[in-house]
């Protein structure tokens, strides 16, 4: 084989499971509202559900995952066996209820959440506002919250490849009226810029170009984004922290932190203050972390 064609093969490859991702998606997507909101949440709450959600998604990417079992290890050292397979559950279980909350992500489930730090918004401001959270829970209700509190954001987010993953992203730009399509980063700035709101999740891996740093996540060094704590420098915007959680009784509460602090003026102080509060959530309930299978913590 040549080497040119494997980078040929390899984007047949990614190609063919974007689009195999996304047909499952919508199908998974259209099976859970056929059966009922009431229904699909008892599903997807159900054990086997999320481990038969783990085995397609694994199937689909046909690539063993050694991130989940070391980044474990790392945060929490000692960890067991039991407690490993434990935790290994629960994400799944919270990505499968994030994806019934997502087939009915609509205006009306609004009086379903409970808010917590109402001023701390208020302290905030009227607007400007970069919002930041993080993998946690149902991933887009804390846009929809901001949005019924007068707070409407632009977010951002990785682009998506394959056509039926770029339909789907259109259609959460719909149901959560976001003025900004969410890959421009130019339109997202200008729209900040303007007195808009944004809203950002920025607990991924960011290792390449001049935007990040090796700072530390769960008390470990993580490359992260320093893009937050810049924008809220140059155009003086206050960074405040939103996240959702799922209460034992499966309800859901949106918690409003207070501003972060920008006094230093320094993006690394800054960065490291956003990467507290999420490393807060994530070690409260690591179980509804959804990106334990990523290269978070890698070099």
């Amino acid at each position: 084989m040549t080497s040119a064609s494997r980078p040929r093969q390899r984007n047949a490859g990614t190609a063919a499971a974007a689009l195999a991702g996304g047909v499952i998606a919508w199908l998974l997507l259209a099976g859970l509202r056929l059966i009922g909101r009431t229904n699909a949440l008892r599903l997807a709450g159900a054990p086997a559900f999320s481990r038969n959600l783990a085995r397609l998604v694994n199937f689909v990417i046909r690539k063993k995952n050694h991130c989940f079992e070391r980044n474990l290890r790392l945060i929490f050292p000692g960890i067991s066996e039991q407690r490993m397979a434990e935790l290994d559950s629960e994400v799944w279980r919270n990505n499968a209820l994030t994806l019934v909350e997502t087939a009915w992500l609509s205006d009306s489930d609004f009086p379903q959440v409970t808010i917590r730090g109402k001023e701390n918004l208020a302290a905030a401001g009227d607007g400007g506002i970069i919002f930041v959270s993080a993998h946690v829970h149902s991933l887009y209700y804390p846009h929809l919250c901001t949005k019924h509190l007068g707070y409407p954001v632009a977010f951002l987010h990785r682009a998506m490849t394959g056509r039926l993953q770029q339909a789907f992203a259109r259609q959460l730009i719909g149901w959560l009226g976001v003025a900004v399509p969410s890959t421009q980063t130019r339109r997202f700035i200008t729209h900040l810029r303007q007195g808009g709101n944004v809203g950002i999740m920025p607990d991924l891996r960011v290792k390449d170009g001049k935007h990040c740093a090796r700072l530390t996540l769960c008390g470990h060094p993580a490359w992260t984004s320093t893009f937050v704590a810049e924008l809220a420098l140059t155009y003086r915007r206050p960074i405040v922290p939103v996240y959702m959680n799922r209460r034992a009784d499966g309800g859901l509460e949106f918690i409003i932190e207070p501003a972060i602090d920008q006094s230093s003026g320094d993006r690394l102080v800054i960065t490291q203050l956003i990467n507290d509060s999420i490393s807060a959530r994530i070690l409260a309930q690591p179980g509804a972390w959804a990106l334990w299978n990523t290269n978070r913590w890698g070099p």
